[in-house]
């Protein structure tokens, strides 16, 4: 049920209360609200009478806004006021026989809080609240969630692609949220600080190469990523973290979610929205070596009732790297902007554009037929092992739209669109490993022909609620599409060179930048179409409090044309669907503890063959494989205990395999699709305060990822797909010192196990560990707030390789100072 006041007279200042928050798509794009009016006392007296009808309450003690919004979801009511009235405030919980008014005395008794009720609408107030940061409690949804005084868990309502309006701790998936002020505190400026930190992750390419980040989930790699709940384009080109309140992390099959594909789970980043009172933020920080940022972050509403908002993120950064003769350039600007058109009608608009070009990118690694990998140790990561000429530029320009609408009472509709657009350049160098300990060194270029990829997403979901009698249902009927293109121009890799001269691993080589072979830019041509569409029918299906369950069919299409021959002419063309089906059962013994078991099918487009596999060119490069199927099975578990959020997930997921192979005496690679990998494993998950002072984010993954039922390649058998590790463990924690009010002491430690880099599992990786130690200081200077945040990552300096072709970074300094005015 969504309240809808009557009330639009203009607010007071004082008067001002939060808005409901309003989820539009995966993880809600920010707490947005339908406009409520201020409850006077005058006004509740002619409020209908409490109902003296008793409830069965079994709330357990925590945090008051965690308990009021348990109270809220059980009562089936709403509760709205100001962040302050509950910030820092504890509840002992509710257990018992109570009405409605009862119960919320209990609750609030000693916190010197007050509620006005009006019908199945609340509002808390003591008189002398301040105006500071809002609150939302009322179907489960907080703003202050994922606060690092909640320890960083998030319980709000979620739109977990086609299902709406369960809590995270109720959802038969498993998710994790990076929140705004996390980001914040572990200064993420890039994916990396993130991917690095999240137990349920491994990450497989930085950001820093080639501005696109690689991420295993369960095994698989993540190909696809969402902006507020809509599908991006093919990985994460042009990622910017500046304008992101949220980063959630849902691992697995995600295909009945979101659409064909996303077998190893989907990445959803939700754009910072416009804040209920004036926001104005300036970070200037260092990312490493010299390489400076300024961040401007400005929000706040305006019109005569409020109903227009904005967010405002501008960030500029310049400077060398931490790695000789390398310099990093980024420029973002993005603007998010609300307008609430009437009651139950909200309409968000955000668009950003984004300049970024790294001067001196690093070289990729590969190993000739009979070579050996060199140790890590042998290879200092702070060199550039490519060319000084070497770059990677890449502009990205978004525009996207999301759309709530309560039709009334029963029926709401959801829906998003999202255009987006990014050209690529690059000179890149490969440097290719001899079984002589030495290696050689080529380069290609696109910086005549730029790689232009365009994406055109969209959903529209209607949910209505109904009852067959005492079993409540959560109708969703809704259609998902995306259309993808990438272009090139005429001259296509714009160049080659080789040099065949063995070089040692003592000290780079340099040399001038080569005479490209290029002949001007002619116009671009498309080389690759394709698309996807999903139908689904969705039922979230409540038997009674402890029982419920989702059960949902998809109707999916995906379409690829490849045009990627000299010529330019269709090489490779099919249209094919498929109906997967998906259904979760959950229980809910007692209030705080969720189990779930849930069965899903995905339905998803072949790999696409590369141009180089190990230095040795690919004979059927860029060939698209036929479509393939997969299925996962999970069995979960999600505990709210003493302040902190345990979960725990056993998996199996089946998919069709697919990789690269030498051929002809490892001149020449092909890219086959044969036989299937079966990855099983555990995931653990644990957030939250586990003292007063001390804050946990941490986890564990641990697989058996194989390769069965090969018929072209029997000897690869029972082995390791590539680049995946089979343990991994990571904890970052915070401790407040109460000794030194404001500071706050961190660290982490991340530990990544074995992996091959290679099929036949002749090239293993060792295993690296990663620690972290860092510190931030929150004081105040002249009424403002001014927090200074410092990170020493690598702490022992580990050389490792973090995948096949690349290695790690090596100890990095970074450092911020943000101001709020």
């Amino acid at each position: 049920m969504l309240y809808r006041s009557s009330l639009r007279s203009k607010p007071q200042p004082a008067q001002r209360f939060s808005r409901l928050a309003l989820c539009l798509q995966l993880g809600c794009a920010g707490l947005v609200a339908l406009p409520l009016g201020y409850t006077s006392m005058a006004q509740a007296e002619t409020a209908p009478q409490a109902s003296t009808a008793l409830m069965q309450f079994n709330i357990p003690a925590g945090p008051l806004a965690e308990v009021l919004n348990r109270f809220a979801a059980d009562a089936d009511i709403f509760i709205s006021g100001q962040g302050e009235l509950t910030q820092g405030k504890q509840s002992p919980g509710l257990h018992g026989q109570y009405s409605l008014d009862q119960g919320l005395q209990q609750i609030l008794d000693g916190t010197g809080i007050r509620s006005v009720r009006s019908g199945n609408t609340v509002t808390l107030t003591n008189d002398e609240v301040m105006t500071l940061n809002p609150v939302q409690v009322g179907g489960n949804v907080i703003a202050n969630d994922g606060s690092a005084e909640n320890g960083y868990i998030a319980t709000q309502n979620t739109n977990i692609g086609v299902w709406k309006g369960r809590t995270l701790q109720e959802t038969p998936y498993t998710i994790s949220v990076f929140s705004e002020e996390l980001l914040q505190n572990v200064q993420a400026t890039s994916t990396d600080e993130i991917y690095k930190k999240s137990p349920l992750i491994q990450m497989n390419r930085p950001q820093l190469q080639h501005d696109q980040p690689y991420v295993f989930s369960r095994g698989f790699l993540m190909g696809h990523s969402s902006r507020n709940g809509v599908t991006r384009g093919f990985y994460d080109h042009g990622i910017s973290i500046e304008d992101v309140a949220k980063v959630e992390i849902l691992t697995g099959s995600s295909g009945f979610l979101y659409g064909p594909g996303n077998v190893g789970g989907m990445v959803n980043y939700v754009s910072k929205r416009p804040t209920e009172e004036r926001l104005n933020s300036v970070t200037v920080g260092n990312t490493s070596g010299s390489n400076v940022y300024i961040h401007g972050d400005f929000g706040g509403r305006f019109g005569s009732e409020g109903d227009f908002g904005y967010r405002l993120n501008v960030v500029e950064q310049d400077g060398d790297t931490a790695v000789e003769h390398q310099d990093l350039e980024k420029s973002l600007v993005s603007l998010a902007l609300d307008w609430q058109v009437t009651d139950n009608l909200l309409l968000q608009i955000d668009g950003s554009t984004r300049d970024y070009r790294l001067n001196g990118l690093q070289a990729y690694w590969w190993l000739d037929n009979d070579a050996i990998r060199p140790d890590a140790d042998d290879l200092d990561p702070d060199k550039l092992w490519s060319q000084k000429w070497a770059f990677q530029e890449t502009q990205a320009d978004r525009l996207g739209a999301n759309l709530a609408w309560q039709i009334n009472e029963s029926i709401s509709l959801r829906a998003g669109y999202l255009d987006e657009e990014i050209a690529r350049r690059w000179s890149t160098t490969f440097n290719n490993i001899t079984a002589a300990d030495t290696y050689y060194q080529y380069e290609t270029t696109t910086k005549n022909a730029p790689q232009v990829s365009t994406v055109k997403s969209g959903f529209v979901y209607f949910d209505v609620d109904f009852a067959t009698g005492a079993i409540e249902h959560k109708l969703n009927i809704g259609l998902r599409k995306s259309d993808y293109a990438e272009k090139r121009y005429s001259d296509n890799s714009g160049g080659f060179f080789e040099n065949p001269q063995q070089l040692p691993f003592s000290l780079p080589t340099y040399r001038d930048e080569p005479l490209w072979n290029a002949h001007g830019v002619q116009g671009s041509k498309t080389r690759y179409k394709g698309g996807t569409k999903s139908i689904s029918i969705g039922d979230d299906i409540a038997f009674n409090k402890q029982w419920s369950a989702l059960i949902g069919i998809n109707h999916s299409s995906l379409y690829v044309q490849d045009f990627s021959s000299d010529q330019g002419d269709l090489t490779y063309d099919y249209d094919e669907s498929a109906v997967t089906p998906t259904l979760s059962l959950i229980y809910k013994p007692i209030d705080n503890v969720t189990i779930y078991t849930t069965y899903m099918e995905s339905f998803e487009a072949g790999g696409t063959a590369s141009d180089f596999y190990n230095g040795a060119p690919v004979v059927n490069a860029n060939q698209q494989m036929k479509p393939v199927f997969s299925e996962q099975i999970e069995l979960g578990a999600k505990v709210d205990v003493g302040g902190m959020l345990l979960t725990a997930a056993l998996f199996e997921i089946d998919k069709a395999l697919e990789y690269h192979q030498l051929v002809n005496n490892g001149l020449q690679a092909e890219y086959v699709q044969d036989g299937r990998q079966v990855h099983r494993g555990i995931e653990f998950t644990a957030t939250g305060k586990a003292t007063d002072n001390l804050t946990l984010f941490g986890g564990f993954t641990a697989l058996d990822a194989q390769t069965k039922a090969l018929e072209g390649s029997p000897e690869l058998e029972g082995k390791t797909p590539i680049d995946v590790a089979e343990k991994m463990f990571k904890l970052y924690s915070e401790y407040n010192m109460t000794a030194v009010p404001g500071l706050v002491l961190t660290g982490s430690y991340s530990y990544m196990g074995d992996f091959y880099g290679d099929s036949e599992n002749t090239d293993k990786l060792d295993s690296y560990a990663l620690i972290d130690i860092g510190a931030r200081y929150q004081l105040g200077i002249a009424d403002h707030e001014l927090t200074l945040r410092f990170n020493l990552s690598n702490l022992t300096d580990e050389r490792y390789w973090v995948n096949n072709v690349f290695l790690g970074d090596s100890r990095r300094i970074s450092m911020s100072a943000n101001i709020k005015f």
